[in-house]
């Protein structure tokens, strides 16, 4: 199904403290497989924990595992809406 040009998509980036999201998918395929290796998958229901000093990393609940990454990392991974 074709994305609608209006809909904006929502990162994990974008996610409040405590706000709990759906993994839709990685814009970049290669970060994908990463992410993919440390448990974060399509599907996945994710939840923003922290921010680190400056804005990044972003601690994350992704299932029963927590997760660190990148600021600019998170900003890939895309949520359903």
């Amino acid at each position: 199904m074709p994305k609608s040009p209006f809909k904006t998509e929502r990162s994990i980036a974008q996610l409040a403290i405590n706000e709990r999201a759906i993994v839709d998918h990685c814009a970049d395929e290669a970060l994908s497989a990463q992410l993919l290796e440390i448990g974060l998958v399509p599907g996945q229901e994710v939840m923003l924990l922290r921010r680190g000093p400056l804005g990044s990393p972003v601690y994350l609940k992704a299932g029963k595992n927590y997760l660190a990454i990148r600021s600019k990392e998170a900003g890939q991974v895309l949520l359903q809406a």
